[in-house]
């Protein structure tokens, strides 16, 4: 193998070598500055879905903080007006409150007035199971120790989750005495669910901390949360990342686990911009390589074969008083400098051969 082949070579291996190292650096540290910049993103939109959840509890609390403290309902606790049932509390005004059911409590603690609806219908539905223990006696929404308590948050029904509100029934001065509770209540459900993932412009879902029938993920995060995180970000795969958060009812229990989960764009972009890195780590090294390879060939190699080439011509002139010179102050000089001292050595000793068998003639002769 040629010097300029193995020079080559050695200057292309130098290059792959310096180009992996620089490519899996590159790549671990951005795979790892993505995964962060995922989780403080995926951290930051469960916020956002928890703040859409308050305010759909806050949307209902302001409801109630319409309706409670107003005339026509304190007076309403008194007479039981069938005018006012009539004028405020039919399917429609319910739908058009965004609210599924409705329950007066009076003083005592007794439920005076309850009303659901079925959105999907819009006709009369049933009191939803469960509900009772919280509104009647001293229910955490029947009773209220003065006129400016409110309360609102999430319920654990058997058969629902459902989003609540209660306030005291005062006159529209907001004074008393408190003629009761009014308490209102929306559905988390399905569409509930789609209504603040298309508010909070996000992929939402949740499961009860009692269903038997929850993914794998949600799973480990239920797990993972009931020991006292209060969120989790997990890697679900090289697309997808999720964050969770476990919910609690009004009274502090655990309710349910609220995930989301959004594509890995960060990660992405950082592969794709390691890509990018690799590619133009090989055409700088292409190029370097070239370029290098003809510096070499032009300062050295070019150099060391006139040197070659005046050493063959003078061995094939066979005078030992030819000489070579390649001009410069570098090492191709000083081995033709060398020689040219090997060459000078060889004429002085041949010429003193020839003195000498001369010499050794004419001693013959004589």
């Amino acid at each position: 193998m040629t010097l300029r082949r193995r020079t080559a070579l050695a200057v292309l291996a130098a290059c792959a070598v310096a180009i992996l190292v620089v490519y899996f650096t590159v790549q671990s540290i951005l795979a790892a500055h993505s995964t962060t910049l995922e989780r403080e993103k995926a951290n930051r939109d469960l916020e956002r879905a928890s703040d859409a959840l308050s305010q759909d509890i806050a949307s209902i609390e302001t409801a109630v903080g319409v309706w409670a403290p107003w005339d026509d309902t304190y007076h309403f606790m008194g007479d039981r007006n069938p005018e006012y049932i009539a004028s405020n509390l039919n399917a429609s005004t319910l739908l058009n409150l965004s609210v599924d059911f409705v329950v007066y409590v009076d003083s005592t603690g007794q439920v005076f007035y309850s009303k659901a609806v079925d959105a999907s219908s819009g006709t009369e539905a049933a009191i939803p199971q469960g509900l009772e223990q919280f509104v009647t006696g001293a229910g955490l929404l029947a009773q209220h120790p003065s006129e400016t308590s409110s309360i609102a948050g999430i319920l654990f029904l058997p058969e629902h989750l459902a989003l609540v509100a209660s306030q005291p029934i005062l006159t529209s001065q907001k004074e008393g005495p408190i003629a009761g509770s009014l308490v209102m209540g929306r559905y988390l459900d399905s569409e509930e669910v789609q209504s603040l993932s298309e508010a909070a412009d996000l992929s939402l879902e949740l499961y009860r901390v009692d269903d038997p029938e929850v993914p794998e993920d949600f799973q480990v995060a239920r797990s993972s949360l009931s020991e006292g995180q209060t969120t989790l970000v997990r890697v679900l795969d090289g697309k997808t990342i999720a964050a969770y958060a476990l919910v609690n009812e009004i009274n502090g229990n655990p309710a349910f686990v609220l995930g989301i989960d959004e594509p890995r764009d960060i990660y992405a972009q950082g592969r794709q911009t390691a890509r990018n890195i690799l590619f133009l780590l090989l055409g700088l090294s292409a190029l370097f390589s070239v370029l290098l390879v003809l510096e070499i060939d032009t300062l050295v190699m070019s150099r060391w074969r006139r040197l070659t080439a005046r050493v063959a011509a003078a061995a094939k002139g066979g005078s030992l008083s030819e000489r070579v010179s390649v001009g410069g102050k570098d090492e191709v000089t000083a081995v033709a400098e060398a020689v040219n001292v090997t060459l000078s050595s060889l004429e002085r000793s041949h010429r003193d051969l020839i003195q000498s068998e001369a010499r050794n003639r004419a001693l013959v002769e004589a």
